[in-house]
Order: C-alpha cells, then sequence, then structure tokens
C-alpha cells in the first residue's frame, strides 16, 4: 500500500507555481515529481524530455468520430503536441543552467521567438505541470488535480479535458476537482 501511494497516486495543487525565468534546482526523493505547485516541472521536462511515453495524441479528437490510438514518443514530442493541439504553445525548450537550475522557454502561438515564462500568459504555467505529471505517469496511476482549469481560456479548458480522456484510454484515473 505504502508502495503504491508513494508511486501511483500522483497530486497536483490549484495554485501553479509563478512563472520564473529559471527554475532553481531542488532534491526530491522522485525524479519525475513536479511538485504540489508545479515548481519542479522545467528540471523535470528537461531531465525526462527524451523518456519514450505511451500517449493519445491529439489528432484523435481533432475530427468526431475518429478512432484513438496510442503512440510511444519522447515526453518532449507529446508535451508539445498538446500544447500545440490546445493552441497555448507551438514550441518549447528546455536547457540546464547547471547550478542556476533550468530554463524553460516557450513560442506561443502567432510568435517565432521563445521567451521565458514570465513574458507569456499564466495559462501555459498552469496547464504544462498537468501534461508532464500526466504523461510520465505509470499505467494504473491516480491522478488528482485541483482546479485544472484555473487561468484557462474555455477553449484550452475543453481541450485539457480531452487530454483527461486521453489519460483514462491509457488507464490512469484523473481525479478532477473544480468548480
Amino acid at each position: 500500500i505504502r508502495s503504491y501511494f508513494t508511486f501511483n497516486v500522483k497530486y497536483l495543487g490549484p495554485l501553479r507555481d509563478e512563472p520564473k525565468p529559471v527554475y532553481p534546482l531542488s532534491g526530491t526523493t522522485d525524479p519525475r515529481d513536479v511538485g504540489f505547485r508545479g515548481e519542479h516541472t522545467a528540471a523535470v521536462l528537461d531531465m525526462h524530455k527524451n523518456t519514450h511515453v505511451l500517449y493519445v495524441p491529439s489528432d484523435s479528437f481533432k475530427l468526431p468520430g475518429s478512432i484513438p490510438s496510442q503512440e510511444r514518443v519522447s515526453l518532449i514530442t507529446a508535451v508539445s503536441d498538446w500544447l500545440n493541439y490546445m493552441g497555448v504553445v507551438h514550441n518549447l525548450r528546455t536547457t540546464d543552467k547547471g547550478k542556476l537550475g533550468h530554463e524553460l522557454k516557450v513560442a506561443t502561438t502567432g510568435t517565432g521567438a521563445l521567451h521565458d515564462l514570465t513574458h507569456v500568459g499564466v495559462g501555459v504555467s498552469q496547464v504544462l505541470p498537468i501534461l508532464v505529471l500526466s504523461l510520465l505517469a505509470e499505467p494504473d496511476s491516480t491522478l488528482i488535480f485541483e482546479q485544472p482549469e484555473l487561468h484557462l481560456h474555455p477553449r484550452v479548458q475543453t481541450r485539457l479535458a480531452e487530454f483527461f480522456v486521453a489519460m483514462s484510454m491509457l488507464g490512469k484515473q484523473c481525479i478532477v476537482e473544480t468548480h
């Protein structure tokens, strides 16, 4: 029971960490743990960006009646696909800055330049930890999210719901508390 709750139950609180130019290093017991506020997301994404994960591509939700497929791709590819589908980000890059921590830069839809999260909408910093945590979780995990829709445009909220459906197709149970 202790092992299940330690490794298979993941929780993300309602107020995600505020955007920063560089995210400082911090030690955690689980190298896939984004933290209760998503404060370790940049580091986890950078360390695991080439880790292959099983995911349902966003294309499965673009056409009504399409049959969802599962693919094994790198974490960065899966995260990029869903961020692009949500219309939040069309490109992202993480960089290990050594003792300073990890840098996370994104290009929002309509721009080509990469910016840190302090220069883009708060929605990116709200949804990114959800995607990273969910995609790295093992099948049969229970993922608990408080107010995942906070600070998101209604269209992004709808597509985030589709992401939760995709996670359930992979055998991951999502518990969502919302208003």
